[in-house]
């Protein structure tokens, strides 16, 4: 069981050998049997090793590796010196490591040390012989599958002794066939005395079949026959005596034959009780295999635990197991698997189970959570930390004890167990499932980080999906707003047409509106960040927001006066804000309140002012990519409403694109996921707290910055009159009908338009062009040659040319810092006015 879950907590750390390295020094610390663990890859390479001075050894050619990498989950080795373990005999267990696809990819091995297997033998017999009233001496021998003898009661024969080969008839009846237990009666090879030896062979649990050596106890027939010899003799000098002696004889001797009866009696209860204590253990090593094998096999914390608790309910003759997980959030256990066997009438007792919770120091989970360590109460019932008393005591359950799962060190599960039965602590109980708590935490360590790669892959496949058709659509709008707006102009006025053109504009502005929730999702729009005073963009929309949410709704604002500053794009982060607002209010439709709260807060110390999370949970830990430097100080804008809340089911998939519990027709999806797209490229987290019927709190993080003259907020500034010119402007742009608008428009305006259709041809129009070059209008991404590069190559042939870039995709805006940035969608009078602008600052 141990190799099998070394093989599965290695698969996906075999080019990490200081991770490798650790993992297999703390099994060896653990177990306390292994003297040497290793790691080798496909290719019989170690790559981690307790020992590294055996890192040198290669073992692609050892028949143990080649049977795993021939398809044996598992291969035990016999008892031998290894040369890893520093000559002293050990077992070798290696079991095969598979890699993502299930091919093989490599091998974990572990030698356990004889010593320990003889140390436990040699004591058991000691303990045996010590019994009062045993006779005789013991011998005893363990041999392995050759017969050859590796543990001897006679230390100078210890290896040396081969008692198969000797023809010994308790050696051979050990290893034969299926190897049933028994005794013979036979002569000693050495003292040539008649003996009764007991033998049988060691049987595995598993399908690995076990390791078949042979047992061997023996006992001289002159110390098996004494006592019987003695009560004949005493029989036969009082037969030689005249019937008064005998008699007396008689009186004497009914006395001791009853204490010796007596004492048979009590060596067969001790008897008894030994081999209930076997079957115990045997019953206890079978839970912590078949544990191993769940772990190894499920794909969920629910199903494992499920089978779990009722393996070791069923195994170890307790009636009803729960398993309890820490939700974070909310700082509470909660209830996620539970077992109660088919003769126990619990229903009441498991309904206020499963719907329970319990904080830390609360009933057993609780103080488990608390303490970190396993607690055992003889009888819940009378226990005054045991709130569900009364529904145990109606269910007729006493005994419980409940076990910690650790992942990475802390608490972040219980297991809790009980019986109808009163039993007082049992620590070996206690020790075999603090060890299966530690399996189930690296368990639930190896499925969370799997879950983790599996959200990361699918919401970036589903960015890079929604950027690119956004950066194509953007082009078409582009050519459609525009050539709308031109028709409106050229209308003369009451034309019926201008209504016509009117709802194409209406419809297109639409679309890039779309477009830009596409974009802010994928984390893919043009920004454009200045320094904020998020009080003032609250303030600045406080007016609209209490029209947007309606009379019903009561909108509260709790402003921080002396609020940090942030920088981010402010026409973005108000429609993060009215994105909260309008879900908030979808939320109430019966009324309620709406509350808009901001503060200065740090990521680490007392947590933070609108969630109880710790300092290890700060603003990032959701959302943040791995390598991210910790920011100090945040800015939080909080959203927080009284409506009917969330689901958890439904809180795991809200920032998902196109995800709406809204009726059809009412939402696209898009909304939070744009949030979330928007307050991730701003730098920010964002973290939503809710639970059924008691609302919901979205809280945004934004990295403070230091203290700047804040910018005010977008307004709604008319657009200027579309500006003239007489200057020379180099245009490149790929896509045919923007080209043929922009050209015609900037012509309209009385400017020199020389028009590429891709980035080589414009380089070779500039270059051509003896004529000054006032302005290169260029979109990013091209054929052959990208607008930076044309930019860059024509600087020395025309140094007096200003450039001014055209995107929608911010991936293409890395040339943001090389020049100017018109964001498509763009209408002709932005054109006009952008253009003019950037000629004018030359001119300046």
């Amino acid at each position: 069981g141990d190799a099998r879950m070394m093989a599965l907590a290695c698969g996906g750390h075999l080019d990490d050998a200081a991770y490798l390295t650790d993992y297999l020094l703390w099994m060896k610390q653990a177990s306390g049997v292994y003297l040497w663990l290793g790691v080798a890859d496909a290719d019989g390479r170690l790559v981690a090793a307790t020992d590294p001075a055996t890192l040198a050894l290669d073992v692609g050619r050892r028949e143990w590796f080649l049977a795993a990498r021939g398809g044996a989950a598992v291969v035990l080795g016999d008892v031998g010196p290894y040369e890893a373990a520093g000559g002293v005999d050990s077992v070798a267990v290696t079991a095969a490591i598979a890699g993502p696809d299930g091919a093989f990819a490599g091998v974990v091995m572990s030698l356990a040390g004889l010593p320990a297997v003889e140390g436990v033998v040699t004591r058991t017999i000691r303990a045996f012989q010590a019994r009062e009233g045993f006779l005789g001496t013991l011998e005893y021998q363990f041999l392995n599958r050759d017969g050859l003898a590796f543990v001897d009661s006679d230390l100078a024969h210890k290896g040396n002794v081969n008692l198969l080969a000797m023809g010994l008839p308790s050696a051979r009846l050990a290893l034969a066939g299926a190897g049933e237990p028994g005794y013979v009666e036979e002569e000693h090879l050495r003292r040539r005395v008649r003996v009764l030896t007991g033998y049988a062979r060691v049987r595995g649990e598993d399908a690995a079949g076990g390791l078949g050596w042979g047992v061997l106890v023996r006992m001289d027939e002159a110390d098996i026959l004494e006592p019987i010899r003695d009560v004949l003799l005493k029989l036969l000098v009082a037969g030689a005596v005249v019937w008064g002696p005998m008699f007396t004889l008689l009186l004497w001797a009914v006395p001791r034959l009853r204490r010796e009866y007596a004492q048979a009696r009590r060596e067969s209860a001790r008897a008894r009780e030994a081999e209930a204590t076997v079957r115990e253990g045997a019953r206890r090593l079978r839970a912590q295999y078949v544990t191993t094998e769940v772990l190894a096999e499920a794909r969920t914390v629910q199903e494992a635990g499920g089978r779990i608790l009722q393996t070791i309910c069923e195994s170890l003759g307790w009636e009803l197991g729960a398993l309890w997980l820490v939700e974070e959030r909310a700082r509470v256990l909660r209830c996620v698997a539970l077992w109660c066997a088919p003769s126990r009438e619990a229903g009441e007792f498991e309904a206020v189970t499963r719907r329970g919770t319990f904080a830390p120091g609360v009933g057993l989970p609780g103080r488990v959570w608390q303490s970190g360590e396993a607690v055992w109460i003889p009888d819940v019932v009378t226990d005054r930390n045991f709130p569900r008393a009364p529904a145990a005591a109606r269910a007729g359950l006493h005994a419980a004890f409940a076990c910690p799962i650790r992942v990475r060190g802390r608490v972040r599960g219980v297991f809790e167990f009980f019986s109808h039965e009163i039993r007082p602590p049992d620590e070996d109980l206690l020790l075999m499932l603090a060890d299966i708590g530690d399996k189930t935490g690296q368990f639930i360590e190896h499925r969370q980080l799997e879950e983790q790669f599996r959200q990361v892959q699918k919401m970036e496949a589903i960015g890079h999906l929604a950027g690119g058709i956004a950066h194509d659509f953007n082009n078409l709008l582009t050519v459609i707003n525009g050539y709308a707006q031109i028709i409106l102009s050229r209308l003369p006025p009451g034309d019926p047409v201008a209504a016509d053109v009117g709802e194409i504009q209406k419809a297109g502005g639409r679309a890039a509106a779309l477009t830009q929730q596409l974009l802010a999702f994928s984390r893919r729009q043009v920004l454009q960040p200045k320094v904020l005073d998020l009080n003032g963009v609250v303030t600045g929309l406080e007016s609209m927001l209490r029209r947007l949410i309606g009379e019903h709704i009561t909108l509260i604002t709790d402003l921080a006066p002396g609020l940090g500053r942030v920088r981010a794009d402010p026409g973005q982060i108000e429609q993060v804000l009215l994105n909260l607002v309008v879900n908030a209010r979808d939320a109430m439709p019966g009324g309620g309140r709406l509350t808009i709260k901001t503060a200065d807060v740090e990521p680490a110390g007392q947590g933070f002012l609108f969630s109880d999370l710790g300092a290890d949970a700060a603003p990032g830990s959701p959302d943040a990519p791995a390598g991210t430097p910790p920011v100090r100080a945040y800015v939080a804008l909080a959203v927080s409403d009284t409506g009917r809340g969330i689901e958890p089911q439904v809180r795991a998939h809200i920032f998902e694109p196109f995800f709406t519990t809204k009726e059809r027709g009412r939402g696209t999806g898009l909304g939070l996921s744009t949030v979330y797209g928007i307050v991730q490229q701003s730098g920010g987290h964002i973290w939503v707290e809710s639970e059924p019927g008691e609302g919901a709190t979205f809280t945004v993080y934004l990295p403070r910055v230091a203290a700047e003259t804040a910018t005010e907020a977008p307004g709604g500034r008319a657009p200027d009159a579309m500006p003239c010119g007489r200057e020379t402007i180099l245009l490149a742009e790929d896509e045919d009908m923007i080209r043929t608008m922009v050209s015609e428009q900037l012509q309209a305006r009385g400017y020199r338009v020389l028009a590429a259709s891709d980035g080589l041809e414009a380089f070779r129009l500039g270059v051509d062009t003896r004529e000054p070059i006032h302005l290169l209008l260029t979109d990013v991404v091209m054929p052959g040659m990208s607008g930076r590069e044309v930019a860059e190559r024509l600087a020395a042939a025309h140094p007096e040319m200003r450039v001014l870039y055209m995107s929608g995709y911010t991936d293409d805006a890395a040339v943001r810092g090389d020049g100017d940035l018109l964001t498509k969608p763009f209408a002709p009078q932005e054109l006009a006015r952008r253009v003019r602008e950037i000629l004018d600052r030359r001119a300046a």
